[in-house]
């Protein structure tokens, strides 16, 4: 017996059910999403922020912020300076560029341990 190619074009049915059912996995799929990632938007919506921290700076009125006697630094088994004095006055103005701010900041990290 030999297919009814007419019968098959006019059995449409099934096909348009199914593209249905596919369509509405998709469409279920894409809600479920955009769900789940509006719950993530609330709980970074709920992170609570800092106040501003206020500084009371006061001026120090010491001259010399730092004194070092006889200091030595030694890396690695290999010295690289010994018996420096150094003292460190008060600056007179307050902006420090970032490079000179950094080194200050390893250097003292290294002479206080």
């Amino acid at each position: 017996m030999k297919p009814n190619r007419k019968a098959d074009l006019l059995d449409k049915g099934f096909l348009s059910k199914r593209a249905a059912e596919v369509m509405k996995r998709a469409k279920n799929l894409v809600r479920r999403q955009e769900k789940e990632e509006a719950a993530k938007q609330g709980l970074l919506s709920n992170i609570e922020e800092a106040p501003a921290l206020d500084l009371n700076f006061k001026a120090d009125y010491h001259q010399t912020l730092f004194t070092g006697r006889d200091l030595s630094l030694e890396i690695a088994g290999r010295t690289l300076f010994q018996g420096l004095n150094l003292a460190i006055a008060q600056p007179r103005d307050c902006g420090f560029d970032r490079a000179k701010r950094q080194r200050q900041e390893q250097f003292f990290g290294l002479a206080l341990g």
